[in-house]
């Protein structure tokens, strides 16, 4: 793939939250905190409805982010436009030494009827 192509694609500006210490007044707790933004092209894959019970399902969404190799890792969230992509895996893009593919996925819960 043409490096030009691929660099006009990346148009979505996404953040990438990394899990932070930070102190409190009962003491430390754990939160996500804004690490870099990065931009990206946000590419759907499949959509899966599982039923766990009568009265609960969740629809899990796929999606392949591309973007430029950064220190991104796997205990990180990627938010965009305050939807939250929760990392399955990365892999680097084979055709371009400079780039990753992170795949993600979106979990949403219903209960009862929808």
């Amino acid at each position: 793939m043409n490096k030009k192509v691929l660099a006009s694609r990346l148009n979505n500006r996404v953040e990438i939250h990394r899990e932070q210490i930070v102190e409190g007044n009962l003491g430390d707790k754990r939160e996500y905190k804004l690490y870099k933004k990065v931009w990206a092209d946000i590419i759907p894959l499949s959509v899966n409805s599982v039923t766990t019970s009568e009265d609960f399902e969740y629809i899990e969404t796929k999606f392949k982010i591309i973007m430029r190799k950064t220190d991104i890792t796997e205990t990180d969230i990627i938010y965009y436009k305050g939807t939250k992509y929760e990392i399955s895996h990365i892999i680097p893009f084979f055709n371009e030494n400079t780039y990753i593919e992170v795949h993600c996925f979106i979990k949403k819960e219903f209960y009862g009827e929808f």
